[in-house]
C-alpha cells in the first residue's frame, strides 16, 4: 500500500472506531514480512468484543483500499496462533497457518 492511501487508511480507521470504547477496539501499525525480506506496511485491529464487527469492518476496508486479503489472527485454547488468509480480491487465498513466531529477528526496520 503506497504512503498516501496509508495515512487514508489510517484516518478511515481512527473515523470509524473513535466511538467504540479503547476496551472494546483499538488500533495500531505492524507490517507483514516475508522470506524474501519484502515487507508491507499496514494496521491491525483488534477488537475484544464485537468480533464479528470487526471482521466486517476490516473486510469493507479492504475492499475500499483494493486489497487481494487480510489476516485474522486468533489464540486457540491450546495456546496456538493461528492466522486466517481471507481473500478479499485475490479469490483462492483462503488459508489457516500457524503462526511462529521468531523472536531473534530485529523486526524494528519494517515498522
Amino acid at each position: 500500500m503506497g504512503g498516501n492511501q496509508h495515512v487514508l487508511l489510517q484516518k478511515d480507521i481512527e473515523q470509524y472506531l473513535e466511538n467504540i470504547p479503547q476496551s472494546v477496539a483499538t488500533y495500531w501499525e505492524g507490517a507483514s514480512i516475508w522470506e524474501n525480506s519484502s515487507s508491507e506496511k499496514g494496521f491491525i485491529l483488534a477488537f475484544r468484543e464485537e468480533k464479528e464487527r470487526g471482521l466486517e469492518l476490516s473486510i469493507d476496508l479492504a475492499r475500499s483500499y483494493n486489497q487481494g486479503a487480510i489476516y485474522q489472527f486468533s489464540m486457540r485454547e491450546d495456546g496456538r496462533l493461528i492466522r486466517d488468509t481471507i481473500a478479499i480480491l485475490d479469490k483462492g487465498t483462503d488459508a489457516t497457518v500457524e503462526v511462529v513466531i521468531d523472536l531473534s529477528v530485529d523486526l524494528s526496520p519494517f515498522l
